[in-house]
C-alpha cells in the first residue's frame, strides 16, 4: 500500500512540475489545481475524493492547448488509477 501511495505522489509531483514549466493557459492552471487537490486527497486518506480529482485532472489535461504538454501529462496520468 505504501508503494502505491509513493508511486501516485511521485506521478502527481511529476505532473505538477510539467504543468508549472509549460506555456500558461487557463486549462493548464485548472489541471494544476486538480493535481494539488488530488495530492491533498491522497495524503488525507480520502480515496473517493482522490479518484474524483484524478478524473477532473484527466479532463482538464485533455483541454490543454499546448500539444506536447497535453500529451506528456496524459502519458504520466496513465500511471494513476481510474477507479
Amino acid at each position: 500500500m505504501a508503494a502505491l501511495l509513493e508511486d501516485a505522489l511521485s506521478t502527481l509531483d511529476e505532473t505538477a512540475s510539467l504543468l508549472d514549466h509549460s506555456p500558461f493557459s487557463a486549462q493548464t492552471a485548472s489541471a494544476l489545481e486538480h493535481v494539488q487537490s488530488a495530492r491533498i486527497s491522497l495524503l488525507g486518506g480520502m480515496p473517493l475524493e482522490f479518484l474524483l480529482n484524478v478524473r477532473m485532472l484527466r479532463d482538464a489535461v485533455e483541454r490543454i492547448p499546448d500539444a506536447p504538454t497535453r500529451e506528456s501529462a496524459a502519458h504520466m496520468l496513465e500511471r494513476l488509477p481510474r477507479e
